[in-house]
């Protein structure tokens, strides 16, 4: 199983790492939380420039 390190906005600069959020639910959580309040698109990384094969958006309705 693949941990993702982080979680990006394509959008804006917001990010979360696991260096400052070691759980992977806080950053999920968090990044699910700056999607409602902006509707920005938020995917997931492992923190070496490139998005994981398992990236999400999260997209309103």
């Amino acid at each position: 199983m693949t941990i993702i390190q982080m979680k990006y906005c394509v959008d804006c600069g917001w990010l979360i790492e696991a260096s400052s959020h070691p759980e992977e639910y806080e950053r999920g959580r968090q990044a699910i939380e700056h999607h409602l309040e902006t509707g920005h698109y938020v995917r997931s990384g492992d923190g070496v420039g490139r998005a994981a094969e398992s990236t999400v958006e999260y997209e309103t309705k």
